[in-house]
């Protein structure tokens, strides 16, 4: 009886030493591995894929005013914010900063869902990217104008692009372009807008 429990107290500071072993085994190890498997990633993300992080978030704000007759003009405010502790460098050899204004269809049955990347006819282009290129500093919030002639009435989507490299994130906002001074004033009570924003980065 005394043997067996000789042998059970062996076998248990056997599995203890080796547990021990193990343990100290892993602490000792974790952060190499650790440090291994994200310099991998690292590598896989930026030297073999190619990518970037990066973040921009733009948006847009527009002022109708009157110009001269039927014609209107309207100023377009591109703001685009970086969220990140990093530059982001865009020049033309790899990317764009594009505005692109679009007459909305006019024509279409009710229901029908309106694309701004994709419907209407481009009435207008302007690039808001400098032959040296845009330096979007860390943290910081950068406002972009740009404007153009159109006539009373007219429905347009704005468009702003930012490409950087393979990737690019874009912005729309859909105005009526009518002077400031001839909008009709909603009610106090009433939620109304003249105009809808839609973002999406693909």
């Amino acid at each position: 009886m005394a043997r067996i429990q000789d042998s059970l107290k062996r076998l248990w500071q056997a599995k203890t030493a080796a547990r021990k072993c193990l343990g100290d085994t892993l602490i000792r190890w974790t952060p190499t591995v650790a440090t291994l498997i994200g310099g991998i990633w690292v590598y896989q993300q930026f030297s073999l894929s190619g990518g970037t992080d990066w973040t921009l978030n733009p948006s847009i704000e527009t002022e109708v005013l009157r110009y001269k007759g039927d014609l209107a003009l309207v100023v377009v405010h591109v703001r685009v914010k970086n969220p990140l502790n990093k530059v982001v460098d865009i020049h033309p050899a790899n990317g764009k900063f594009d505005v692109r204004i679009k007459k909305t269809p006019a024509d279409q049955a009710s229901a029908t869902v309106i694309d701004p990347d994709d419907d209407g006819e481009l009435i207008a282009h302007a690039s808001l990217l400098p032959e040296d290129g845009y330096e979007f500093l860390p943290n910081a919030d950068f406002d972009n104008v740009t404007s153009v002639v159109l006539p009373t009435g007219m429905l347009v989507s704005i468009t702003a692009d930012i490409q950087y490299h393979d990737d690019y994130v874009s912005v729309s906002r859909i105005v009526r372009v009518k002077p400031e001074d001839e909008k009709d004033a909603a009610p106090p009570s009433s939620g109304r807008r003249s105009a809808r924003d839609t973002a999406h980065a693909k």
